[in-house]
């Protein structure tokens, strides 16, 4: 995958995202969506469209993502992306409850 065509898929990912639903609110899986399309979207189909990478975002804040597949395109990389979003996840789980 070239970078012109990541570009592309980042700008059609943030079009969807500011389009209809997203346009006055702010997602938690957002950023990790666009994140999922640019960093493994290139090898693995469940982060290959915006759609697919919100469902296969939402799924993992549920714990079902399947680490086979991930681990598909690197162990590094997967382990990466899934530490670093478990972790902010995490802390705005935690900010929330420490704010009620």
């Amino acid at each position: 995958m070239s970078i012109c065509s990541a570009w592309n898929k980042l700008g059609t990912s943030l079009s969807i995202a500011s389009g209809n639903h997203w346009e006055n609110s702010y997602h938690p899986v957002q950023p990790f969506q666009v994140s999922g399309i640019l960093f493994l979207g290139q090898d693995l189909e469940d982060f290959s469209t915006p759609e697919h990478a919100f469902r296969s975002s939402l799924l993992a804040v549920l714990g079902n993502w399947d680490w086979q597949v991930l681990e598909e395109i690197g162990h590094v990389k997967a382990a990466f992306w899934l530490w670093v979003f478990s972790i902010v996840l995490s802390l705005i789980s935690l900010n929330m409850l420490l704010a009620a």
